[in-house]
């Protein structure tokens, strides 16, 4: 990142309830794609410890001198790593995610990147396209982006 005050770390057990509380904050919830219901503390726990321990998934703490904003996750084999992003709204548009995201990519590695993002979530559609991804699909509700890792401007 090039702000040196952004910084990311990887996620650890002290952070399920924070990454709860993103995931259930109403914009996430809003953009969500498979479930747009508030989450439940133990359905979280369970799906954030299987994730820790998944080697094909890493999830990162984006860090603003110090303080959490948000959260980048890469999850899936090398063939298709997905990402997924969250920053508090204050932090919002100004390029926390693009640099969280390439951070992550080139950290994880892989072929190529894949990102579900919601028909009328323009902004994250912005964010992926300006990272180079193209709409390999677009379904009714959901619009799927690809890109190569190789690709995404470091």
């Amino acid at each position: 990142m090039t702000d040196p005050a952004l910084g990311l770390r990887p996620a650890t057990e002290a952070d399920c309830e924070r990454l709860l509380a993103w995931a259930n904050d109403p914009d996430a919830r809003a953009s969500a794609i498979r479930c747009t219901a508030q989450i439940a503390f133990a359905t979280h726990r369970a799906w954030f410890t299987a994730r820790l321990a998944d080697p094909c998934c890493r999830i990162w703490i984006i860090e603003h001198d110090g303080h959490p904003i948000g959260q980048v996750r890469l999850e899936g084999d090398r063939a298709a790593r997905e990402v997924s992003i969250f920053v508090e709204r204050g932090f919002r548009r100004a390029g926390i995610a693009r640099a969280a995201i390439k951070q992550a990519l080139a950290a994880f590695g892989g072929e190529a990147a894949v990102a579900r993002v919601r028909n009328h979530n323009i902004a994250s559609r912005r964010l992926f396209e300006s990272l180079g991804f193209a709409i390999a699909a677009s379904h009714s509700h959901v619009v799927v982006y690809r890109g190569s890792i190789s690709d995404v401007p470091l």
